[in-house]
């Protein structure tokens, strides 16, 4: 076997064998612990957007009234994309004490916070849908 496609083989088959190792790729969706700090501030984010109506009309048909409050991150993904993107399941409740699952992506770019860019800021809300529940999850 010549050398040259000894290389080639080795160079093929440490690639194949970096990429099975990898837990995310670029790209790729990867499940997140719920308890992590980002995924924690992004929920946050949600929180205090709806909370004070800057969700960019995402929210418009959930009448929060500053009132929401956060009970838990039911469920997280996160995907590596120009930042990262954080899929998450959140369940709120209102001031009535009606639970409401809410479904919700939040575009991360953290180096666009020291700008203060209204136009490009540096966390963004992407999807927002929601379903008040008629039973209580907790």
């Amino acid at each position: 076997m010549s050398p040259r496609l000894q290389l080639a083989l080795v160079g093929c088959l440490t690639l194949v064998m970096a990429a099975s190792g990898m837990g995310m790729m670029a790209g790729g969706v990867s499940k997140a612990d719920v308890s992590n700090p980002e995924i924690q501030q992004a929920a946050g984010f949600v929180l205090s957007s709806v909370n004070s109506g800057q969700c960019a009309g995402l929210c418009a048909g959930l009448d929060a009234g500053g009132k929401l409050k956060l009970l838990k991150v039911v469920s997280a993904s996160s995907q590596v994309v120009a930042g990262m993107n954080y899929q998450m399941e959140l369940l709120m409740e209102n001031a009535e004490g009606k639970q409401i699952l809410v479904s919700t992506n939040v575009w991360s770019r953290p180096w666009l916070a020291a700008k203060n860019d209204a136009s490009e800021p540096a966390n963004k809300i992407t999807r927002f849908e929601y379903k008040v529940l008629d039973e209580d999850l907790l």
